[in-house]
């Protein structure tokens, strides 16, 4: 007896998926791949923002004991032509003060997506004491209006950062 007059012949069955299961496997990953993004967009953001006012806190803090250890007074203002923070020095045995830039403080000199809220007119000193003549600094992000205070506590330089209402230190 011959195989091929066993009985009716079986087609085998294809392996893979059909056009339209591919298609709504696509939008699926499409739907998904899309509210991640959202939603990573969001918290890169908000982290965003948070890192800029610790480390506008850091530059704080850093002015206060650059200004204890050197014995010098420091003045931060904003330049009313840029609108941005400018560092200045006062020089040895004058009144006058000088630009002072460091690395650190290029990061404020620059106008972002966040605001530190000095008015044009207004000027901080750090002085030699440890004291420093603005003790609130808020600071608001332009994109979505959340906004975050600093608060210098004392003058060893014990800052109190507040987020939404939320403290943090």
């Amino acid at each position: 007896m011959n195989l091929s007059e066993a009985g009716p012949r079986v087609m085998p069955k294809k392996k893979g998926m059909t056009l339209i299961e591919l298609v709504l496997v696509m939008a699926l990953v499409v739907t998904l791949a899309s509210l991640a993004t959202v939603s990573f967009v969001r918290s890169y953001q908000a982290r965003s923002f948070n890192h800029y006012v610790n480390e506008f806190a850091s530059y704080l803090r850093y002015l206060q004991f650059k200004a204890i250890e050197e014995g010098i007074v420091l003045k931060l203002a904003p330049d009313p032509e840029t609108e941005t923070l400018r560092c200045y020095v006062k020089k040895k045995k004058s009144s006058e003060f000088s630009e002072s830039s460091t690395s650190f403080s290029k990061r404020f000199e620059s106008k972002g997506d966040f605001e530190v809220g000095i008015r044009k007119d207004r000027e901080v000193y750090f002085y030699p004491d440890g004291t420093i003549t603005l003790t609130k600094f808020v600071i608001t992000n332009k994109k979505n209006d959340e906004e975050a205070v600093i608060e210098v506590k004392n003058r060893l330089g014990a800052f109190k950062v507040t987020f939404d209402e939320q403290t943090r230190f």
